[in-house]
């Protein structure tokens, strides 16, 4: 499920399962994470919480930390616990600082853990958390803070190298000679790295929602154009490739 980060300009940030897959190395499964009824039983989730002496809602990171390490081979309960680790610390957080066993219900074939779309429940556990954090801002955050952060710090340092590198074009598309600046397609190349770092113009009296229909039917006439060039690009390259390795064939020929 993708989702966006709106930013402090308005704009918005689209984030994919890509993008957590990226950044936080998780697979992409074919298996969905579907949350269970509060009062659904499971046989998993008791005999998971019957494992530790003490109140089920007072098991902390710790506590599962030391469980699992006591499985000094490993099997089925050390992945379980290592599970229930990893997204309590860093997914699905709660209120009190206690782990959340929920996702122990969906943990029954460990050998199927791979299989799981972790990358689509990374982001539903950001939207959700996200919605109970706008109802008790006095609150604490408890969605996939590490993730935000890290896939943030990776978009500011991308869109800087970005910037950088527009910049130095648009001061190659001032140098250029004035018989190409009149060219239709230099001004929309020039038009449209402006746009990429935020200077482009903007018209007035136009809203956002008008502005984004704008951009799609742009993008559409983009698509032709670019397709268009590349079509042309290609016809003269062709050729000369063809020539090109006629010639290499008869530099060959002994």
């Amino acid at each position: 499920m993708p989702c966006s980060l709106l930013l402090h300009n308005g704009s918005e940030l689209r984030v994919t399962e890509e993008d957590v897959a990226l950044v936080l190395g998780f697979p992409i499964g074919g298996r969905k994470i579907v949350p269970k009824k509060k009062n659904e039983e499971c046989a998993l989730l008791e005999e998971w919480k019957g494992i530790f002496d003490k109140d089920e809602y007072k098991i902390s990171p710790s506590d599962v930390s030391t469980e699992m390490l006591s499985y000094k081979e490993g099997g089925e309960w050390f992945s379980r616990h290592f599970i229930v680790f990893v997204v309590s610390l860093l997914l699905d957080n709660t209120q009190n600082g206690y782990v959340n066993p929920m996702i122990v219900s969906h943990l029954n074939e460990v050998e199927k853990i791979k299989e799981i779309d972790w990358c689509d429940h990374v982001l539903n556990c950001l939207i959700d958390s996200k919605v109970s954090w706008e109802k008790k801002k006095d609150k604490a955050f408890t969605g996939p803070l590490l993730f935000l952060t890290e896939y943030v710090k990776r978009f500011a340092h991308k869109s800087k190298m970005l910037a950088s590198t527009v910049i130095d074009v648009l001061k190659m598309f001032e140098d250029a000679p004035k018989s190409l600046i009149e060219k239709e397609n230099f001004i929309r190349i020039q038009e449209a790295a402006k746009q990429l770092i935020g200077v482009g113009k903007r018209k007035r009296g136009v809203d956002r929602r008008e502005e984004n229909d704008a951009r799609s039917t742009q993008e559409r006439e983009d698509d032709a154009f670019w397709a268009e060039t590349i079509a042309a690009v290609e016809r003269v390259e062709n050729p000369n490739q063809k020539k090109s390795l006629y010639d290499k064939g008869i530099e060959d020929i002994p």
